[in-house]
């Protein structure tokens, strides 16, 4: 980058340079001639074979995104100084960005990076806020849908407790979704709402609040929370807990309910009992 009088534009690529390796950067000044090629640009862009005398203008018209690649090595003779600088300067992914991202995947943001859980937690928030501004129930429960990965890769270290108003929504595939998002939150603020919402009369929510306590707590406590709830509550038990790790704590709860009262559950109980049974 040229030296402007702008310093966060010629420190621009800092954040960026550091974003995926946190290594601190340095700046290393050098002089060179006004008649040496270069070729200038956007950094996504095409660029074009140039004199420095002229990059450097187009630079200072293009700023943001910009970069001048010289061609061959720097000698030493042409470094005149190397300096500190701050290591918040400039932009992330792209300087003109105008929206948020809409995924947080590990694809799209990888464990480990130093703002992981800073964006996670930003686009979780921008969402709850969309779902809670929201001026209808489609929308509102549109917003929640977009937090499943976000919910999966970090809800202990996420505010759930801004789900719990949603929770109480007058409309049951809001409440259905939040109770899903739910099973995701520690199990001290999610188990005493989610047993509040297996007593739902909306039987969607019902079924979502009960593998969501599933997930949480395992199918033998489970049970013992939701064996006075409506009957789709226990059969959503006994197809969750196909996937429950506790293979000797699901067996044993599929046994009980199969002597459940309702006919739904002890079918669904002798159905997962048998996927036990293959080899």
């Amino acid at each position: 980058m040229p030296m402007l009088p702008d310093f966060s534009i010629v420190h621009q690529w800092v954040r960026e340079l550091r974003r995926d390796h946190d290594e601190r950067m340095i700046a290393v000044h050098f002089r060179l001639p006004a008649a040496t090629v270069a070729y200038v640009g956007r950094y996504n862009a095409p660029h074009s074979r140039v004199e420095l005398r002229e990059a450097v203008p187009w630079v200072r018209e293009h700023p943001m995104g910009a970069e001048i690649v010289v061609e061959g090595p720097i000698r030493r003779a042409a470094i005149v100084a190397i300096r500190e600088i701050p290591q918040l300067v400039g932009w992330t992914e792209a300087p003109d960005r105008t929206k948020l991202p809409d995924c947080v995947c590990r694809a799209c943001v990888p464990s480990g990076l130093p703002d992981t859980y800073r964006r996670v937690r930003a686009y979780f928030n921008r969402f709850v806020d969309d779902a809670r501004r929201a001026t209808s129930a489609e929308d509102a429960a549109d917003a929640l849908r977009r937090l499943d990965v976000a919910a999966e890769r970090a809800g202990r270290r996420l505010p759930m407790e801004r789900l719990v108003p949603l929770s109480r929504h007058e409309s049951a595939i809001v409440r259905s979704s939040c109770s899903w998002l739910l099973g995701y939150a520690p199990s001290t603020l999610a188990v005493p709402v989610l047993t509040s919402l297996v007593r739902d009369p909306d039987e969607r929510v019902v079924r979502s609040a009960a593998e969501s306590i599933t997930r949480i707590v395992g199918p033998r406590r489970t049970l013992t929370l939701i064996h006075d709830a409506p009957a789709c509550a226990r059969v959503e038990l006994a197809n969750a807990i196909v996937c429950s790790r506790d293979e000797a704590g699901s067996v044993a709860v599929l046994t009980a309910l199969l002597s459940d009262a309702d006919a739904d559950v002890r079918h669904a109980a002798r159905v997962s009992l048998d996927l036990f049974a293959e080899p």
